[in-house]
């Protein structure tokens, strides 16, 4: 196990597959749900009032509480109102949600553009378009306060005291390290007159919305399928965000570092794709998940599935109780703001792990940070905002968006300027494993690459097909792709379903010893339908010179036998 790894189970209290006390669990989802309360009702807020419709306001929040809202979809939502009213808004909220199942059933296609690199990218980005909402609500107060004190005394004793725990209190006492921040933040904020109880008094403690069910627009007129491609836009950039979380908390979740399991991604994309069609059919804007969870877990090392389940069961409680919804709304702005900040610091590290977990080479860092740049320079409106048009800026204006876009087409420029592959198609048999013999040194043969190479490649691809054919059994189609990415050459194994992955599969310890002592990387994803199994290695400065290795190949192609 690595120092990255050994370190987070060290912090982690409680993983994924384990089993929280109840009293914790509820406690861990109670923090998540205070922490992400203000975001789930913003957006039904902003759109109410930017329209006129206030009465309709208390049906979003309720829905919205249940589904919970994504305040990404403002300036388009705000479009769809203004062009059909909310009927017309909601309907296009439930078809956008097609576009994500559309993104989950092709990620594994997606493979070589939708990488780690873009989600990290586009993590990176969530917390920086994030923070400036944390920064705004340090620096809000209530109307009835005029010092600009004490919202700085409680912020600051949120941040700090969070800050301290986290750096220097064991596990034990970290679990607390959110709690004890807000609980300090809000003593200093009551003690200067930033919290008022009245409003918690005054709420009823079982209520329904005032307002009804807004309907859908069904129509489908000239409004919505010009609307519709913002929406796609939008939620394929949600899509995109779900992916990169998703990664993200494998991450932080599991006691034992493990590769990360793209079939439990596609099923989180697909989660917030089925979100997106219940918030169109409940009347309210999308949903979406929070990525300040991963953080909490890491800060906690809580990361049993009961949390969320808390998490959930609370929104409900909470859509059916405005005394709960008052509690939570009456922590101050600025102590939220600094509890925001500690997490998107967080989150903004997790983004670094991910474009750092494949290695990435120079044009693929560029690519990370060309795309970074460039959704902070929208986000912070430094492209000359003011001067495109408004239909560009609505789609493009979030630095997620834009980055997250301009990263993909990026990553998709530099996969098609890599060269032509070659594909070969196999089956796991004796005649398969001739096959693929014969297909690597043809390939080899005309890239002009020296017997080094060539044997290294040979060896290590002859062992990942025997792994594969050992898994399948006999007689399943394998396709074999091989090409020269950069300084490197890569064969890329795509096969049925594997029971188990390459890179923690124990029984694997032979095949997988031979191949990482030949190839550079060595990289398993498993997607519902198909595994990718891809091995790299350098290539020599020029064809007589010896190639630098980890490990010096014992054996040529001419040396090992056929399916070796």
């Amino acid at each position: 196990m690595s120092a990255e790894a050994e370190s987070s189970a060290v912090n982690l209290r409680y993983d994924a597959t384990e089993k929280a006390p109840l009293p914790v669990a509820a406690l861990v989802g109670a923090q998540i749900v205070a922490l992400i309360l203000a975001g789930i009702v913003l957006a039904p807020l902003v759109i109410t009032r930017a329209t006129g419709l206030e009465s309709q306001a208390s049906w979003l929040i309720f829905a919205a509480l249940i589904v919970c809202g994504h305040a990404a979809y403002v300036p388009v939502s705000l479009d769809a109102i203004a062009a059909g009213g909310l009927a017309l808004m909601t309907t296009l909220v439930a078809v956008s949600g097609f576009v994500q199942f559309a993104f989950s059933m092709s990620l594994g296609r997606l493979r070589q553009i939708i990488t780690p690199a873009v989600g990290g990218t586009v993590v990176m980005l969530i917390a920086v378009s994030i923070m400036p909402i944390a920064v705004d609500l340090i620096a809000k107060l209530p109307a009835s306060v005029n010092s600009t004190g004490p919202h700085q005394s409680a912020a600051a004793a949120t941040f700090v005291s969070i800050i301290l725990i986290i750096i220097f209190a064991g596990p034990k006492l970290r679990l607390w390290a959110p709690l004890i921040g807000v609980g300090l933040g809000c003593a200093v904020a009551y003690s200067e007159g930033l919290i008022s109880f009245q409003t918690i008094a005054a709420a009823p403690w079982i209520g329904l919305p005032a307002a009804s069910w807004p309907g859908m627009d069904l129509s489908f007129g000239e409004d919505f399928w010009t609307l519709l491609p913002a929406f796609a836009i939008v939620t394929l950039v949600g899509g995109i965000e779900t992916y990169a979380d998703a990664t993200a908390v494998q991450r932080v979740a599991l006691r034992k570092q493990k590769p990360i399991d793209f079939r439990l991604v596609q099923g989180s994309v697909n989660a917030d794709a089925a979100g997106n069609l219940l918030s169109g059919l409940a009347g309210t804007v999308p949903n979406t998940v929070y990525s300040t969870s991963v953080a909490v877990a890491e800060i906690t090392g809580i990361a049993a599935r009961q949390v969320a389940y808390f998490g959930g069961v609370f929104l409900i409680l909470i859509a059916f109780s405005p005394k709960l919804a008052s509690v939570l709304m009456a922590i101050p702005n600025p102590v939220v703001g600094a509890y925001i900040a500690v997490l998107l610091a967080l989150l903004f590290s997790h983004g670094l792990r991910l474009v750092n977990e494949g290695r990435p080479d120079f044009a693929t860092g560029f690519v990370v940070t060309i795309s970074f740049w460039i959704g902070v320079a929208m986000q912070n409106k430094w492209l000359f905002n003011a001067e495109m048009p408004a239909w560009f800026t609505t789609m493009f204006g979030s630095g997620t968006t834009s980055g997250g876009i301009v990263a993909i087409v990026l990553m998709g420029l530099l996969q098609a300027g890599k060269g032509r592959a070659v594909k070969v198609d196999l089956t796991t048999d004796k005649a398969g494993a001739e096959t693929l013999r014969t297909s690597v040194l043809a390939f080899c043969a005309r890239a002009g690459w020296n017997k080094i190479t060539t044997g290294r490649l040979a060896i290590a691809t002859d062992e990942t097909f025997a792994y594969i054919a050992g898994q399948t059994g006999p007689g399943r189609s394998v396709r074999l792709v091989l090409k020269r990415t950069g300084g490197f050459a890569e064969a890329e194994f795509v096969s049925p379903n594997l029971a188990q992955n390459l890179l923690s599969d124990t029984s694997a310890d032979e095949h997988l010893e031979a191949i990482r002592g030949l190839a550079f990387h060595v990289e398993h994803r498993q997607f519902y339908g198909r595994d990718y199994i891809s091995v790299q290695m350098p290539l020599p400065r020029a064809a007589d010179e010896p190639l630098p290795a980890e490990k010096p190949a014992e054996a040529t192609p001419l040396d090992v036998p056929p399916g070796a």
